[in-house]
């Protein structure tokens, strides 16, 4: 479990919807903490002088701990502290004038975020802007000109205002109708989720499940088909997979040949490298090893789009915190992470971050910055066909969460070695469970997946590989892999399409009741629309006329078979959820296999049935047959 990616990042969101707490968010106020606003140039432990104000003699620091960039303090008491006491004893140190002291806030179910002295205006058209810096500059905020913003979005700093004046202005903005959206910088917890002659490919359950015990004795076809998938593609060169996440070790010999570009937003200049302090700085290494890593090169691991480049997009990293080491970032780390990926040329872009609803609970809708880079990667991206967007759909058992919720990101879940749904009572013994409901889209294999790691020592091992990489991460890469696949063999083919034929060729697994029709394909609210399958997506994608114009009310049935010729069983691919009478017939029109199946499952083992040879396959409902060739070698 050392690598399981179900951990809390402490996200320093540049953006919140101002409607927020309106004429009540004082109730919110958190009183046992201060947030210390530093300008660039400097830097010194302000509590270590609050202990010297004459009004401090009853209070004591519990903990406090400094974030780099942007320079803060965040100090822990041990009693409350009214916000009016706190003003008192910050004015009575000596402090230079731009350093601040912030805003916390709580809420009900003790999640907490802090305000920063910035705030974000999004207004209808760019004619717009000049009446806007002019009425921010009267009132004392500085344009500040940003790169990777969505269109039209402006940020604004103020390093004079007191915290109170932030959120006043904002909510102010936020409510007036000559502009779209207004919100201030704030931080919170969202949640992230964590045969070639590769030697560790072996252990690649995902691509090609054999039910060994290296693979976590699972059951032998529980996988995405990769090998089949690998002889019409391994992936083009052409085609770029983003990774937003915590950087890339780029300079892995697993990848670095598959290095396209890279892009620090947290502005380390890192070119997309990730910082080395903690394991857990080698989340987006793991995450890109499933999609990148290269193949037949007689090392390590085989990537599942090992033809395609990668760019490493460095959004968040590693602190030290009051409770643990735990992921920071911004939301313009993020929003300008996504911009950039999008319009440096990214086909697919993968997320393994979400944010959980208890925080989101504190706001009256979504975090419009985020939204709108996400919103213009998947509009404007690919000329405008539309950058493919995937997100893990959270660990917890939850419904997904924001943003892997929204219509226009593929939410992905988990699913075993033994074909099920992550969770705590699947064969693979860990105790956790992939996100699913209403709003999931996919499903991928996300337990124990072999990657690589950070080099050396600085990762989750000692080692340059991790054998056990697990969450919705890991299934939310495997599906960007498929993605990236799918466009290297039609590239033309826009993001709505993608994810059309990805739900549409995926595997139904048992165990769950396919009975709702949706985006072309029948769904369930634990998986979706099944378990990707790379061999039948890519063969759908290179014959691909257009997405059905069939009404959801009527299903059009579907069998494929694969392989084919078949060897120890027959795997099938269908989208069937009543009643079927399968039959096999040899060459000289004779049964040699006839039963009846509730629901036809995805595998028959014929081993002890058929012979070499060639036979016909009928599939008959009472309302239509299907007819397949096969051979049995």
């Amino acid at each position: 479990m050392k690598a399981l990616s179900s951990f809390i990042l402490f996200l320093f969101v540049f953006s919140f919807s101002c409607l927020i707490f309106a004429a009540d968010y004082e109730k919110y106020l958190e009183n046992d903490k201060m947030v210390i606003f530093f300008p660039e140039d400097e830097k010194y432990d302000v509590g270590e002088l609050l202990k010297k104000s004459e009004q401090f003699h009853d209070i004591e620091i519990v903990k406090s701990y400094f974030i780099p960039s942007p320079k803060l303090q965040i100090i822990s008491f041990n009693k409350a502290i009214s916000w009016e006491q706190k003003e008192e004893i910050f004015s009575s140190v000596n402090l230079a004038g731009d350093v601040m002291h912030l805003p916390y806030l709580k809420n009900n179910e003790g999640f907490w975020l802090g305000i920063l002295p910035d705030i974000f205006v999004s207004v209808n058209s760019e004619a717009e802007r000049n009446s806007l810096i002019l009425n921010m500059g009267k009132q004392g905020w500085e344009f500040e000109p940003v790169n990777h913003l969505p269109k039209n979005v402006y940020k604004f700093s103020n390093r004079q205002s007191s915290g109170k004046e932030i959120l006043d202005l904002a909510i102010s903005l936020n409510n007036d109708a000559d502009y779209l959206w207004a919100e201030p910088g704030y931080f919170f917890f969202p949640d992230v989720h964590d045969v070639p002659d590769d030697p560790i490919f072996f252990r690649q359950w995902h691509i090609e499940n054999e039910g060994t015990a290296a693979q976590g004795n699972g059951v032998v076809g529980a996988d995405i088909s990769g090998l089949d998938a690998w002889t019409v593609s391994k992936g083009n060169p052409d085609i770029k997979v983003a990774i937003v996440d915590s950087g890339v070790d780029t300079l892995h010999p697993d990848l670095s040949a598959n290095f396209y570009m890279g892009f620090d937003a947290t502005g380390g200049n890192s070119n997309g490298f990730p910082n080395q302090n903690y394991s857990q700085d080698a989340h987006g290494t793991a995450a890109t090893g499933i999609i990148s890593a290269i193949a037949d090169n007689g090392i390590g691991v085989a990537g599942i789009a090992n033809e395609c480049k990668f760019m490493a997009v460095k959004s968040f990293y590693y602190i030290d915190s009051l409770i643990g080491i735990i992921p920071f970032a911004t939301s313009e780390y993020f929003s300008s992470g996504l911009i950039w990926a999008y319009q440096n040329g990214a086909d697919v872009i993968n997320n393994s971050w979400t944010i959980p609803p208890l925080f989101l609970a504190l706001l009256p809708g979504n975090p419009a910055l985020i939204d709108a880079a996400l919103e213009e990667a998947s509009t404007n991206g690919r000329n405008g066909k539309g950058t493919v967007l995937f997100f893990s759909s959270g660990n917890d058992g939850d419904p997904p969460y924001w943003p892997s919720d929204l219509e226009m990101t593929i939410a992905v879940n988990a699913t075993s070695m033994c074909d099920e749904r992550k969770s705590p009572d699947s064969c693979d013994g860990e105790n956790w469970e992939g996100n699913y409901g209403e709003t999931i889209n996919i499903s991928a294999p996300g337990v124990r997946i072999p990657t690589t790691d950070m080099q050396g020592t600085k990762g989750y091992t000692n080692g340059n590989y991790t054998l056990s990489y697990n969450g919705t991460s890991a299934a939310s890469a495997v599906a960007s892999g498929v993605g990236a696949l799918i466009l290297s063999v039609n590239p033309d083919l826009t993001a709505e399409e993608v994810a059309y034929i990805l739900y549409t060729t995926a595997d139904k697994i048992e165990g769950c009741d396919y009975s709702t029709y949706k985006n072309g394909s029948t769904w369930c609210p634990e998986l979706g629309h099944g378990r990707v399958n790379a061999y039948q997506a890519l063969l759908s994608a290179q014959d691909f006329e257009g997405i059905s114009s069939v009404n959801n009310s009527v299903k059009n049935h579907y069998l494929r078979i694969y392989p084919n010729p078949v060897r120890k069983s027959i795997h099938f691919n269908h989208n069937f959820n009543h009643p079927v009478k399968l039959t096999i017939y040899n060459i000289n029109g004779q049964f040699v296999y006839d039963k009846i199946f509730t629901i036809l499952p995805n595998k028959i083992n014929i081993d002890e049935i058929l012979s070499s040879g060639f036979y016909i396959l009928k599939l008959t409902s009472d309302r239509e047959s299907i007819t397949k060739k096969i051979i049995v070698q």
